[in-house]
C-alpha cells in the first residue's frame, strides 16, 4: 500500500512540475511592424486567488515569464501612446509560446479636431536603439539629461546614466566626442529642444574600429543627434538663485557648434554643497592626521575626496574644444579649474550606561576648514598619415593645492566630574602635480584585422606635504592630576616617475578569432622622504628632534618586461572569450 501511495505522490508531483511553463511572446507596433521596447505585459489568473505575473519587453519586443502554472488567464499589454490590449486565455499552450501581439497607436478625438496617433517613441536598427526626442515632452529650458530620464530603459541617478542595464561610458554628439571622459557634461548642458534623437548602442574600442575586427571590448554609448538647423548655432543657458542665510547658486554655459568645430565653456559658483561638474574635479590633498574618514587617499595619484560634511563653497570653470584641422588631424582638448572650501562645525554628546555605578558622559566640539584648488588639462591629437597609418598623442597635466585645518575638544565626565579632556589641533598643507603622456603609432595591413602598433608613454607625479599636530591631554580623577602633551611636525615629500613602451601585433585566424602578440617594458622610480619631528615646526634644530620610529626614507626603482600571446573568440551574439599567456 505504501508503494502505491508513493507512486501516486510521484505522479502528482510530476504533473505539477510539468504544469510550470515558461511563457514567451513578442509585442509589435501594428503600423510599422517594429518591436516595442519596455511594454508592460501582465497575466492575471482567473478564479478566487487571481495570481498576477508581470514582464517587460526587451529591445526586440520579446517578453518571458518563468514558472507559470497551467490555467485560464487574462493577458494585458500596455504601452504609453498605444491602445491597451486585453485577451482571455482559457488555457496556456503546452510549449508556452503565445506568439506575437500588435498594439495600435492611440487616437484622441477632440470635438472637430482629431489627433491620430503620436510620434514613434523608439525604433531598433541592428544593434542600435533610437529614441525619437519629439515623442517625449519636457518643460521649456530642460536639459538633455531631463529628456532621456523620460525614455524607457534609461535610468538617470546620482551614480550616472544606465541604459539597458549597463552604465553609459561614452557620450557622443553627432558621432563626435563631447567633453572626453565625462559623460555627464553633455547631458547636463545640451538643451533638450535641440535634440532630434537619442541613439543607444555598443561602441567598439578604437583598436577594434581601426582593425575592423570586433574584439569584444565595447562600451555602452549614447549618441545625441541634434536637429539639422542647430548644427551651426550658438546656444547656452544660465541660472541664478539666492536664499536665506546668504545662500546662492550661479550656473552658466555657452556652446558654439559649427561643422566639426565644438567650443563649450561652463561656469558655476555656489555655497550649497553642489560640488562641480564631475567627480574627477573634486580633489583634495590628504596628509597626516586628518580626522574626517570621508576623505580617502593620501598619495600623489589618489587625490580624490567624496562628499564632505558641513558647508562647501565651490567655484569652477570648464572649457572644451574639438575640431578637425585639415583632412588629417583631429584635436580634442579640455581644461578644468575647481576651487572648493569646506567649513564644518559639529557638537557631539554621548552617554554611557554601564554595569558599574558610574555614569559617564562625553562631549565633543569639532571645527574644521578644508580649502582646495585643482587644475586639470587634457589633450588628444589624432593624425591620419594615410588610410593605413595613424599617430595618436595624448598628453595630460593636473596640479593641486590643499590646506586643511581642524580643531577637536573632547571632555569625559564621570558622575558629573571631569575625568579627562583632549584638545587636538591639525594643520595640513599639501601640493602636487601629475604630468603624463602617450604616443601611439598604428599600422593596418591589407588583410582585414591584421594590425601592428607601437606605443611609448610616461608619467611623473610629485606630492609635497607638511602636517603640524598637537594634542593636549589632561587627567583629573587621579591621585596627582597630570597633563600629557604631544607635538609632531611631519614632512612628506614623494616623487615618482614611470616610462613604458610596447609593441602589439594582431593576426585574424578566422572570421571570429584573432591572435594577439605583445611585448611591453616598464621602468619605475620612486623617491619617498617622510620625516616626523617631536616638536613644533618653529624649532631651530629639527635634526635633533627627529623621531626615527615614525620616519621612513627610501628610494626604489625597478624594470619589468613582459611578452605574451592571447586568442580572442567572438560569437554572433557578441559574447567573447579571451585567453592569454604572459611571461615576465
Amino acid at each position: 500500500m505504501r508503494y502505491y501511495t508513493l507512486l501516486i505522490l510521484l505522479i502528482t508531483f510530476s504533473a505539477f512540475a510539468s504544469a510550470q511553463l515558461q511563457i514567451t511572446g513578442t509585442v509589435l507596433e501594428k503600423r510599422s511592424n517594429l518591436p516595442l521596447t519596455s511594454a508592460t505585459v501582465s497575466l492575471i489568473q482567473e478564479g478566487t486567488n487571481k495570481k498576477q505575473f508581470y514582464a517587460t519587453t526587451d529591445p526586440d519586443g520579446k517578453f518571458s515569464m518563468l514558472k507559470i502554472p497551467q490555467g485560464s488567464y487574462t493577458l494585458k499589454i500596455t504601452f504609453i501612446g498605444f491602445k491597451p490590449l486585453q485577451k482571455k486565455l482559457k488555457s496556456l499552450p503546452e510549449n508556452g509560446k503565445l506568439g506575437s501581439f500588435y498594439l495600435q497607436e492611440e487616437s484622441i478625438e477632440l470635438n472637430e479636431v482629431v489627433a491620430n496617433g503620436r510620434a514613434t517613441r523608439a525604433t531598433q536598427k541592428a544593434d542600435t536603439l533610437s529614441y525619437n526626442a519629439s515623442a517625449f515632452k519636457t518643460m521649456a529650458g530642460s536639459s538633455t539629461e531631463q529628456l532621456i530620464a523620460k525614455m524607457p530603459g534609461i535610468i538617470v541617478d546620482a551614480n550616472g546614466v544606465q541604459a539597458q542595464g549597463e552604465k553609459i561610458k561614452k557620450i557622443l554628439v553627432d558621432g563626435k566626442p563631447f567633453f572626453e571622459g565625462d559623460p555627464s557634461l553633455a547631458l547636463k548642458n545640451l538643451p533638450a529642444d535641440m535634440v532630434e534623437s537619442i541613439e543607444v548602442f555598443d561602441k567598439m574600442s578604437e583598436q577594434a574600429e581601426f582593425a575592423g575586427f570586433d574584439d569584444g571590448n565595447s562600451q555602452k554609448t549614447i549618441n545625441i543627434r541634434t536637429r539639422a538647423q542647430d548644427k551651426a548655432k550658438q546656444f547656452g543657458r544660465a541660472s541664478a538663485g539666492y536664499g536665506t542665510e546668504n545662500r546662492y547658486q550661479l550656473n552658466g554655459s555657452y556652446n558654439y557648434f559649427k561643422g566639426d568645430r565644438r567650443i563649450s565653456i561652463l561656469g558655476m559658483s555656489n555655497n550649497i554643497n553642489q560640488q562641480n561638474f564631475s567627480q574627477e574635479d573634486i580633489a583634495g590633498a590628504m596628509g597626516g592626521g586628518g580626522r574626517r574618514r570621508s576623505m580617502r587617499g593620501g598619495g600623489g595619484s589618489d587625490f580624490m575626496i567624496g562628499q564632505l560634511p558641513g558647508i562647501t563653497n565651490t567655484t569652477a570653470l570648464g572649457f572644451n574644444y574639438s575640431d578637425q584641422w585639415g583632412e588629417k588631424v583631429k584635436v580634442t582638448g579640455s581644461y578644468f579649474f575647481n576651487r572648493s572650501k569646506n567649513d564644518e562645525e559639529s557638537y557631539t554628546k554621548r552617554s554611557y550606561f554601564e554595569t558599574n555605578p558610574y555614569v559617564r558622559n562625553y562631549d565633543e566640539e569639532y571645527s574644521g576648514t578644508n580649502t582646495n584648488y585643482n587644475h586639470r588639462i587634457n589633450l588628444k591629437l589624432d593624425y591620419n598619415i594615410n588610410e593605413n597609418n595613424t599617430i595618436q598623442f595624448r598628453p595630460s597635466l593636473s596640479f593641486q593645492d590643499n590646506s586643511a585645518k581642524n580643531r577637536t575638544l573632547g571632555i569625559t565626565f564621570r558622575d558629573g566630574e571631569k575625568q579627562n579632556s583632549s584638545h587636538i589641533f591639525n594643520d595640513n598643507e599639501t601640493n602636487a602635480y601629475n604630468l603624463g603622456g602617450e604616443l601611439l603609432f598604428r599600422h593596418r595591413f591589407k588583410k582585414k584585422g591584421r594590425t601592428a602598433s607601437v606605443s611609448v608613454s610616461g608619467n611623473a607625479n610629485k606630492n609635497d606635504g607638511t602636517n603640524y599636530y598637537t594634542s593636549l591631554n589632561e587627567f583629573f580623577l587621579t591621585e596627582l592630576p597630570r597633563i600629557d602633551t604631544i607635538n609632531r611636525y611631519k614632512v612628506n615629500d614623494r616623487m615618482n616617475y614611470r616610462l613604458s613602451g610596447g609593441f602589439t601585433y594582431s593576426e585574424p585566424l578566422s572570421k571570429n578569432t584573432i591572435l594577439n602578440l605583445n611585448y611591453r617594458a616598464n621602468y619605475s622610480n620612486n623617491d619617498s622622504d617622510r620625516r616626523t619631528y617631536k616638536d613644533s615646526k618653529e624649532a631651530k634644530d629639527l635634526t635633533a628632534l627627529l623621531d626615527t620610529a615614525l620616519t621612513n626614507i627610501f628610494k626604489s626603482d625597478y624594470l619589468t618586461q613582459q611578452i605574451g600571446a592571447g586568442i580572442r573568440v567572438v560569437n554572433k551574439e557578441g559574447l567573447s572569450l579571451y585567453a592569454t599567456l604572459n611571461f615576465e
